[in-house]
């Protein structure tokens, strides 16, 4: 009895020593946990709008390039005159409306981008927490492991941005790549 009454002792000791260890690294951690649940929220409610606007953007980019084809655009005749200037002038429109078009969507996604990073850091950091108790209750997380885990939770965050997307390709760009 005196055995199992010891045995019993040192395993409620070590679980109340993990136990420790486990609140000591919540209270580390809460602050973390806090800003990456907060910046999910942020753009949770960006992700709404920019919904919104880019509902806006296509319903007013389509009913734009209509007005420009019916205007800009010469009817359906055969004639040996092919309007240049309003071909021109329709290339241009449409290329304007489509990028403006694509700014809402841009930002849309950098959001949805930006929402998925802040819940895996809120993933990774709640599995921290749990890893800290240790599965079998003897021995929490290793040093190794312990690298592994905290990398990705404190790197650099990124805007969301895409940033190889601009303009056309310039003719000189297209030169220097070629090389």
């Amino acid at each position: 009895m005196q055995g199992k009454f010891q045995d019993q002792f040192k395993a409620n000791e070590l679980d109340l020593k993990n136990l420790k260890e486990t609140y000591e690294g919540f209270m580390q951690l809460n602050g973390p946990m806090t800003y990456w649940r907060s910046k999910r929220i942020e753009h949770d409610s960006a992700i709404k709008d920019w919904s919104r606007w880019c509902a806006y953007a296509a319903i007013l980019g389509v009913c734009g390039l209509i007005l420009a084809g019916n205007n800009l655009l010469p009817d359906a005749t055969i004639s040996n005159v092919i309007p240049w200037k309003k071909l021109g002038a329709f290339i241009m429109v449409a290329t304007v409306l489509i990028w403006l078009m694509r700014f809402p969507f841009k930002m849309l996604l950098s959001h949805i981008h930006l929402r998925g990073d802040a819940k895996e850091r809120e993933v990774m950091i709640s599995t921290y927490m749990a890893l800290l108790r240790g599965a079998d209750g003897e021995k929490g997380i290793s040093k190794e492991n312990l690298q592994m885990v905290l990398t990705p939770i404190f790197r650099p965050a990124t805007s969301g941005i895409i940033k190889d997307d601009g303009g056309p390709v310039s003719f000189l760009e297209m030169i220097t790549r070629m090389k």
